[in-house]
């Protein structure tokens, strides 16, 4: 499976996901909705019916219908648990290794700068040649990662 994002200036924009397979091919993106393809002489294909709902114009309806409630409207852990998905598949993918939730947590690699600032001096540089450390799976600690 694989996951990618772009949004940057002058370019077309794109989020989608593939999974690839023995029996097929599934494409989630923001123009088919979702597009399985089967393999092996199926030659039938599933389309998802479009998204009715423009999630982002949801998240806000849920909002203030909680705080018309009186409820606290907290999803910090979401994004907290999003997050950390994230990072513990960095720790993965750059060091190859399978790396569980709770050894990630119990990581005390920080790559954070020493100040936050405009100027704050990242926490990885480049070598005098211009060129970053590059992670290699199976080499590089995935604590370090």
């Amino acid at each position: 499976m694989f996951s990618q994002c772009r949004h940057w200036d002058r370019c077309p924009s794109d989020v989608s996901e593939h999974l690839i397979g023995t029996k097929g091919l599934l494409d989630i993106d923001d123009k088919s909705g979702g597009l399985i393809t089967t393999q092996g002489g199926d030659s039938r294909t599933w389309r998802s019916k479009p998204w009715r709902l423009n999630n982002w114009h949801q998240e806000h309806h849920d909002l203030f219908a909680a705080l018309r409630r009186g409820d606290v409207y907290n999803e910090g852990d979401y994004g907290a648990h999003s997050t950390m998905t994230a990072i513990l598949g960095r720790m993965a993918t750059y060091s190859g290794q399978t790396v569980k939730w709770d050894d990630a947590i119990a990581s005390k690699n920080d790559m954070s700068p020493k100040t936050y600032a405009f100027d704050a001096e990242p926490p990885v540089k480049p070598d005098s040649n211009g060129n970053y450390p590059v992670p290699m799976p199976g080499r590089t600690d995935p604590m370090e990662a």
